[in-house]
């Protein structure tokens, strides 16, 4: 539009100069021009970026750690119960262990104990955070003592096949 001639041509380059002198006044008058405006400008930002990033931490470590345990941890869990029944049923070669039902009693105890402890009515309900505190509970566990006796009576019987 600037290669134009002529009286028309001339009236446009004029309002757009014109036009074009307005915009830098407005962004001049808007935009911080010393360098103490432009810092505060950028602390503005900085602060307000820091407040969304918090939140979002704050929503990652949600995720992370108060979410339910995955399917990778309920079979850690799994594994780690059904290690810690058979040993205090004595192994697998042990009569208390071939005893199907003191078996399934003492495997039920030691769910019952963690479900318990941790407030929880299947192991789909542990959250992330509890993960290591429910492995160290399940490895610390002893069965009661009234089914402790019932495993050692068991175990003391001979084979009886």
């Amino acid at each position: 539009a600037m290669g134009f001639t002529g009286s028309k041509a001339m009236e446009f380059k004029l309002k757009y100069i014109e036009a074009f002198n307005k915009m830098e006044q407005i962004v001049r008058q808007e935009l911080p021009q010393t360098p103490e405006e432009k810092l505060a400008l950028t602390m503005q930002v900085t602060l307000r970026l820091d407040k969304r990033v918090g939140k979002i931490e704050k929503s990652i470590d949600e995720i992370q750690n108060k979410s339910e345990i995955d399917s990778d941890q309920r079979y850690k869990l799994w594994v780690a119960r059904n290690k810690k029944a058979v040993m205090a049923l004595g192994g697998k070669d042990s009569n208390a262990y071939k005893d199907k039902a003191l078996s399934r009693k003492t495997f039920r105890a030691l769910e019952r104990s963690l479900k318990k402890k941790f407030v929880i009515s299947r192991y789909e309900d542990l959250k992330k955070e509890n993960f290591d505190e429910a492995i160290e509970t399940i490895n610390k566990w002893y069965p009661p003592y009234e089914l402790q006796c019932e495993i050692e009576e068991m175990n003391a019987q001979g084979n009886l096949f």
